[in-house]
């Protein structure tokens, strides 16, 4: 999967490149705001340094890579980076989504577009059974993503421990059982 592309009406979906650093970076620092209120990752903020280690681990052939991989959303048209999405092998045919959009360019239906397309490509092309996503209980933003995207929503999570915090989040998941 990392050589995945999907192409959507408005989008592309493939993995990261080295020549995508410049957007990628951009995108970060426009969305620094939004990414450290929801991602735990982003307090305190990485420095320029581990956001350019970050890059080459999303591109590099590394042994983890199977397990999770990274994705970047770009505008099919102009290439603009618009989203990232990461994909957590956690067993045979059960994937956790992650996902985060670039400040300017939420609001658009992009993310959406995005999560659907790439589920949809997990579900049919990837023998997925299950796919699981979670987002902080307060962000309605991205419980909509998810509901839009098709995603039902299971349980509440009142300790969730992402990077040591405590969170609380809501789970949604994706099933197929036919």
């Amino acid at each position: 999967m990392p050589d995945l592309q999907i192409v959507t009406h408005r989008l592309v979906i493939r993995g990261h490149r080295p020549g995508d650093q410049d957007d990628l970076l951009s995108a970060l620092e426009e969305s620094k705001t939004e990414l450290q209120k929801w991602m735990n990752w982003a307090t305190p903020w990485p420095s320029g340094e581990q956001q350019a280690e970050w890059l080459h681990q999303s591109v590099a052939d590394l042994p983890d890579k199977a397990r999770h991989m990274r994705f970047g959303v770009f505008h099919r048209i102009d290439g603009k980076f618009l989203a990232s999405l990461g994909c957590t092998t956690l067993k045979p045919g059960h994937f956790h989504l992650s996902y985060w959009a670039r400040s300017g360019e939420t609001r658009s239906g992009y993310t959406t577009e995005a999560v659907m397309a790439f589920c949809q490509h997990l579900l049919y092309h990837q023998g997925a059974e299950r796919i699981e996503s979670g987002c902080e209980i307060s962000n309605i933003a991205s419980q909509r993503v998810l509901e839009k995207a098709g995603f039902v929503y299971e349980t509440d999570w009142e300790n969730k421990f992402d990077n040591g915090v405590a969170r609380q989040e809501k789970l949604y998941a994706i099933t197929n059982l036919l």
